[in-house]
């Protein structure tokens, strides 16, 4: 997270002081780089990127295959997700969604896309899976199961995601 605001705000809120869990504070782009953070050579189970700048749009970078093959070689724990937050609803959205597919899915084994619950007719949000490990989509409902027992979640986790399985591999 860039904003120390919003870090200040989960470790308020409890978000932070959970056995396991970690939030990261800096430039998300840093990671992705040789002899960038995390400098203690920390490997994450889940990566989430949500990204844009002051007109809504992911600022350059976060899409380059270097980037990309950064946080898969030396950020990402093996089978490890990275979960990434997009835009849909026009032509232009729909145009970038289509390349953020093409570059997860040039650096990653799997890759699939999940419509997030509060889509409307004026578009929304997708999330964008991608991992190391075969079939993001086919394990992800059982790991979603274990985050829920795991961390506590007082929602169902694996129903959130069942989406998956229609976009696998695109």
């Amino acid at each position: 997270e860039l904003d120390e605001g919003v870090v200040a705000a989960a470790a308020e809120m409890g978000l932070s002081d959970r056995r396991g869990q970690r939030i990261e504070s800096g430039d998300a782009l840093l990671y992705g780089r040789p002899g960038g953070p995390p400098h203690d050579g920390a490997r994450f189970d889940c990566i989430f990127v949500d990204v844009f700048d002051g007109a809504n749009v992911l600022p350059p970078g976060f899409l380059d295959d270097a980037y990309l093959r950064g946080l898969r070689d030396r950020v990402l724990a093996p089978g490890g997700i990275v979960v990434h937050n997009l835009h849909e609803g026009t032509d232009a959205l729909a145009s970038r969604l289509e390349g953020a597919c093409a570059a997860y899915g040039r650096i990653f084994r799997s890759c699939c896309r999940v419509a997030s619950l509060n889509n409307g007719a004026q578009g929304g949000n997708v999330i964008l899976l991608a991992s190391t490990g075969p079939s993001v989509s086919r394990s992800l409902c059982a790991r979603a199961e274990e985050a829920r027992l795991r961390w506590g979640l007082r929602f169902d986790a694996a129903a959130r995601v069942e989406g998956a399985r229609r976009f696998e591999s695109l």
